[in-house]
């Protein structure tokens, strides 16, 4: 499912419960959305959505590993990336659903 699919399901949901919005509306939320966690994250924040999980930045280390090609020794800057953990609502539907 992509960026759009999502918000028109969204937009679905709502209007089915009788909510007065339009689907521009749910794009314009989505954004913001998306921009803030952004934000905090370049930031250094921890965003924690209750139930369904957390945006963690964590810096990986800096190295040398060799190339698989050539075998030459490649160097590697420190970086940082964005993990997500689950949280307890969503990994317990997962395990369900999977019968794990």
């Amino acid at each position: 499912m992509n960026r759009s699919q999502l918000e028109h399901k969204v937009y679905t949901r709502l209007k089915a419960k009788g909510d007065r919005i339009t689907l521009r509306e749910v794009e314009k939320v989505t954004e913001a959305l998306i921009e803030e966690i952004i934000g905090l994250v370049c930031k250094g924040d921890v965003v924690r959505l209750h139930r369904f999980g957390k945006f963690v930045p964590r810096v990986r280390a800096g190295g040398h590993k060799p190339n698989p090609r050539t075998g030459e020794p490649m160097d590697f800057s420190e970086r940082v990336s964005v993990a997500f953990l689950p949280g307890d609502r969503l990994r317990a539907l997962l395990n369900k659903e999977t019968g794990l």
